[in-house]
């Protein structure tokens, strides 16, 4: 059986992007993309990191479908927070538990994983971008 996995995309997608020098703390919010007063870097920075991730929503249904043959009736909202390091590599991804209840650890593990092999836009140099994320799971009414 073949089900369609609706994920709403969330406008907001959180991120910063931190510096990694212990002397210089600052940190600088992206601003959601289709708000006409923010910089260019900041624009484009948050649009690239969307587009990885929707290029890599396949992997997350993979997941999720997996996760449905032991429970067909999963569902819900994993909230992942993730550090993109100036390589665009993923150096940590966990799950921000108190936002997430999308309960079904093999599910969770698997996309954990996977988003940890997604090559991001890099940060700025010896800076790193912190990026909140959530995906809404759910099988479609048919």
């Amino acid at each position: 059986m073949k089900y369609l996995i609706l994920f709403l995309l969330i406008a907001s997608l959180g991120c910063q992007t931190v510096s990694q020098n212990n002397h210089d703390n600052e940190q600088m919010n992206v601003e959601d993309p289709y708000s006409n007063d923010e910089p260019a870097f900041e624009n484009e920075t948050k649009r690239g990191i969307r587009r990885t991730i929707f290029s890599h929503l396949k992997e997350v249904r993979y997941c999720y479908e997996d996760a449905l043959i032991l429970n067909p009736e999963l569902e819900g909202t994993i909230v992942i927070d993730f550090v993109i390091d100036d390589t665009g590599s993923v150096q940590e991804a966990k799950i921000k538990r108190t936002k997430s209840d999308l309960n079904n650890e093999k599910a969770q593990t698997c996309i954990i994983e996977s988003i940890k092999t997604w090559k991001f836009p890099p940060a700025p140099k010896g800076e790193t971008t912190k990026v909140t994320y959530p995906f809404h799971l759910r099988k479609s009414k048919k």
